[in-house]
């Protein structure tokens, strides 16, 4: 949380390489790294921060936390740099000192003001893949987040956290390619099966090339020296189906219950028509009778006989042809 304010030279103030979406391997001035900077500093939205800096000076204090003898920037890299840069010029302005810059001071550096970090860079500019690796790597080692809890906070599946998290084993020209999106996400799942110097061969292959895919990828990893590969092939394939297995194996069960399901249904069904075909047949049968007594005691002869032999019996059919054949017995 924010307790207090503190005022710090801007000479004070070191940049978090992980938090810093301008950081370069090589910053000193006139390297091609340090154009790069400038350039990306040159922006609309930039120029408006560098004007509202010179106008009104920095509202809201940076967030800064202590590291040893060190004061570690957490939140407001855009401002340093553009503060930075003003001070090179030596047009600060009226309201910036770079000698006494407000600070919050962050006295507990948990999960939570790093994941507000992220959502503070994610709404003013997308994070790049491999910050946001190294930023989920964080939260898992120094704060003990899961997987699952990493992807409930950030909004995002367990496997898309997981694709994050492979580029932090990938080499620097690989995360830097995903990030200008010179290779797929994805990419990081084959990159990361190899040693450095595999890495490194698998890069050479694919540097400059467009349309890179993850299939393609694959296809070039397979034709390297098996040397160059952290895992035997056959525990790659035997992980790989078991991730397949883990997978689809849902999926397998509920077609396998659902082919269950559709056997006894079929069963239900076949029994039931059996059952009317024969009912059907017997009321066929019963209709045959009716139709066959309703003739005899119209003969005098044979209901008389009835009558005198089998009146108990003439009872019952008669009751019977009254119900199926609308039968009357004054006839």
């Amino acid at each position: 949380m924010k307790e207090h304010i503190v005022h710090l030279a801007l000479s004070d103030i070191e940049l978090d390489p992980t938090l810093d979406r301008y950081n370069t391997a090589d910053d000193s001035a006139g390297s091609p790294a340090h154009a790069a900077t400038k350039a990306a500093l040159g922006g609309e939205t930039d120029d408006r921060l560098r004007e509202s800096l010179q106008a009104v000076g920095m509202r809201e204090p940076l967030l800064v936390r202590k590291s040893g003898q060190k004061w570690v920037l957490i939140d407001g890299y855009r401002r340093v740099y553009q503060i930075r840069y003003l001070a090179d010029k030596g047009d600060l302005g009226p309201f910036l000192d770079a000698a006494s810059l407000p600070c919050y001071v962050q006295t507990d550096p948990d999960a939570a003001v790093t994941m507000l970090r992220l959502e503070t860079n994610e709404r003013r500019q997308a994070l790049p893949p491999s910050l946001q690796a190294a930023k989920f790597r964080e939260l898992m080692d120094d704060h003990g987040r899961t997987l699952a809890q990493i992807a409930a906070m950030c909004g995002l599946s367990v496997p898309s956290v997981c694709n994050y998290l492979v580029i932090n084993k990938c080499i620097r020209e690989v995360r830097e390619a995903i990030d200008r999106d010179e290779l797929p996400m994805s990419a990081g799942k084959v990159f990361y099966l190899l040693s450095e110097e595999g890495q490194h061969k698998l890069w050479k292959k694919v540097a400059g090339a467009k349309g890179v895919t993850r299939r393609r990828l694959w296809t070039i990893a397979d034709a390297l020296p098996e040397r160059l590969y952290l895992r035997p092939k056959k525990e790659r394939m035997e992980r790989s189906e078991n991730i397949r297995r883990a997978k689809h194996g849902h999926v397998v069960e509920r077609g396998k219950t659902r082919t269950y399901l559709q056997g006894d249904l079929n069963s239900i069904v076949d029994e039931v028509e059996y059952k009317e075909q024969t009912l059907n047949e017997a009321r066929g049968k019963l209709l045959r009778l009716v139709r066959w007594w309703m003739t005899s005691l119209r003969n005098p002869a044979f209901k008389d006989f009835m009558v005198n032999h089998h009146p108990d019996r003439l009872a019952d059919i008669e009751l019977i042809l009254e119900f199926e054949g609308g039968y009357r017995r004054s006839e």
